[in-house]
């Protein structure tokens, strides 16, 4: 195989979205995409994830003044989320993508959002700054892995299973004693966020998950109530994530 093939068969690798809200977000990034106005481009998406991520790393900074600017960097962390995901997925709606370059730019992006995210967070009241740093070699090291696999073998994760910021929850239990933290990672819960979608594609994906879930039905509302009750009135319970999901992280 030429060098050329090489390099397409990385950049044209089989997307294997693995993540828990994967089936959402291959329905909700065309359909928000489409929705965009027309003088909104690709680089304008890329350009407001990179500065959201920005913004992140100073509100985390700045949350040893107050408390309220944790608000504001969850705030930038959705713009970031909506302006990292969007980028390419308006191109390919609009049918202007460039493979090659749309790979290197991409990535080369997300290591600087999740360097800038890692330090903020390091640089924060709330996490060691090693840990931070560790934070981000971490998730390096699995995307030089996810950039070997597609060029190896035509496939490229975009998740590695239900990983996540729950991977803070003991260092901050350490960092935070004697105040406990605790998480609770619910499954699919079926509530009023999901309403961006129609009606029927909103039935198609619940009873696609409760198909899919040990128990047999999704969650709701209540459940995720009572699992955060039990973790609230055990005060011996510290630096745990309480899976709420029926089981689905099983599967």
């Amino acid at each position: 195989m030429s060098d050329d093939d090489q390099r397409k068969k990385g950049v044209e690798a089989e997307r294997e979205p693995n993540f828990l809200f994967a089936p959402v977000e291959r329905r909700f990034l065309p359909w928000a995409a489409g929705r965009l106005p027309r003088w909104i481009l690709p680089y304008d998406m890329t350009a407001l994830g990179v500065a959201a991520a920005l913004g992140v790393c100073a509100a985390y900074q700045l949350s040893n003044d107050g408390k309220g600017w944790l608000w504001v960097a969850i705030g930038l962390l959705v713009l970031q989320w909506v302006g990292d995901s969007l980028d390419g997925t308006l191109a390919r709606v609009r049918g202007i993508q460039r493979p090659k370059y749309g790979y290197y730019l991409d990535h080369m992006v997300d290591a600087i959002a999740t360097a800038a995210i890692g330090l903020g967070l390091g640089l924060s009241p709330f996490m060691l700054l090693s840990i931070g740093a560790l934070i981000v070699v971490g998730y390096l090291i699995l995307s030089i892995n996810v950039y070997l696999e597609s060029m190896a073998f035509g496939r490229f994760r975009l998740g590695y299973g239900f990983l996540g910021v729950e991977a803070a929850v003991p260092p901050l239990a350490r960092e935070l004693a004697p105040r406990r933290v605790n998480a609770v990672s619910p499954g699919v819960i079926e509530t009023g966020w999901w309403d961006f979608m129609g009606e029927e594609d909103r039935r198609a994906t619940f009873d696609q998950f409760a198909e899919q879930t040990p128990v047999g039905r999704n969650g709701t509302a209540d459940d995720v109530a009572n699992a955060i009750r039990a973790l609230i009135e055990n005060d011996y319970i510290n630096g745990v994530v309480l899976p709420c999901d029926g089981g689905l992280r099983f599967t």
